[in-house]
């Protein structure tokens, strides 16, 4: 009987023992369980921060005073160019011309865009390009590249 008494309580302790073993493996994969949730949560919380961000407007944004006015300088100069095109009375000119202007009206409709974004233009900057558009206009109709 001593011995039924001694294995029981063996028994009983080992019990014990083994849920309590348990019981801490379990809390301790909770907490893992836990930190994975609260990483993945900040993880996912910086993704959303980083779509947040509107990158059209940081290009915008770094637009300085200095490249609208380049831009401004551009345009005029388009407009210069298409003047000394249509009194260029020389066919070897002509296809130099033609070339120019092409490449200045790409670049100055891309600056256009950019720089129409940006925090520095004014409604000054805009009537500026609306006059600088119609000189060029008016003179884009006189003009006919040499093809």
């Amino acid at each position: 009987m001593k011995k039924t008494l001694i294995v029981l309580a063996f028994f009983c302790a080992a019990l014990s023992l083994a849920g309590a073993k348990e019981k801490k493996l379990k809390n301790k994969a909770k907490q893992n369980v836990q930190n994975v949730i609260e990483k993945v949560s900040d993880f996912v919380e910086e993704v959303e921060d980083i779509e947040d961000i509107d990158i059209e407007s940081m290009d915008a944004e770094i637009v300085s005073r200095d490249q609208i006015e380049t831009m401004f300088s551009l345009a005029d100069q388009l407009n210069i160019d298409l003047k000394a095109a249509l009194e260029n009375k020389e066919a070897s000119m002509a296809e130099e011309f033609d070339y120019l202007i092409a490449e200045e009206k790409e670049q100055l409709d891309i600056l256009i865009e950019k720089v129409k974004k940006s925090s520095d233009w004014t409604a000054t900057d805009e009537a500026k390009l609306k006059k600088s558009r119609a000189e060029f206009k008016k003179l884009s109709r006189k003009y006919k590249p040499a093809k």
